[in-house]
């Protein structure tokens, strides 16, 4: 008789469903596996409303609380209660906080660590010490995943990261299937525009974009 197989208890991990991408794909990812039958549970440090709605009702949902040591107890407790096999965090602090969770729970779970942006465009303390410590981190996690190979090879040459243990993984966008298809003709047809997404920051790099613009044919929007 053919035994079917027990998918592994996961447990995802941030600071907060905000409104950044990250956080979106993180939720995005966490609700696909859930639909598709794993045990899913999701932590956040801090309630948060911009990306809170692509959580299945039905997947349990635990809010840490601040500051970051208790926020770490708390995690902490969730690994030795919950036995996830496999735990991914996304962010910055987040990555350390986890590490610390799982030392301090003795927790056998594999700790799968994510960086979705480069140290430039991270601006608190404990964010860019998770950088400085790549080093260290890469090493006492299972995989850490990025999201180009740009920041892969950021973190291996800068930060001195285990290259074999820092994988690319693009991130994915959740689109609806669109109501037809596309065609050379309709793209052909469509006005000049070229569309920009990211926030207002300089590390996205928009005055570039802006500056190109610039030099294409008045026809052009953006």
């Amino acid at each position: 008789m053919l035994q079917t197989a027990v998918k592994p208890r996961i447990l995802f991990y941030t600071h907060a469903l905000l409104g950044g991408g990250a956080e979106r794909v993180w939720a995005q990812t966490a609700a696909g596996l859930f639909e598709r039958g794993y045990p899913v549970q999701f932590a956040v440090d801090a309630e948060a409303s911009a990306n809170v709605h692509l959580i299945p009702p039905e997947m349990p949902f635990h809010v840490l609380g601040s500051p970051h040591a208790h926020a770490i107890r708390r995690l902490a407790g969730l690994l030795r209660s919950e036995k996830p096999a496999y735990v991914f965090s996304a962010v910055g602090a987040s990555n350390v906080k986890l590490l610390a969770a799982k030392a301090m729970a003795l927790s056998p779970a594999r700790a799968v660590l994510s960086q979705h942006g480069h140290f430039e465009a991270e601006s608190r303390f404990l964010g860019r010490a998770a950088y400085r410590l790549t080093a260290v981190t890469s090493r006492l996690s299972s995989r850490t995943v990025v999201v180009s190979d740009a920041l892969r090879d950021d973190l291996i040459t800068r930060w001195k990261g285990a290259s074999n243990r820092i994988v690319r993984i693009y991130n994915a966008i959740a689109l609806n299937p669109p109501e037809s298809v596309l065609t050379r003709q309709s793209l052909k047809d469509r006005p000049d525009r070229v569309l920009a997404v990211g926030r207002l920051v300089p590390e996205k790099g928009h005055v570039d974009l802006i500056r190109a613009i610039a030099k294409l044919p008045r026809s052009v929007t953006l």
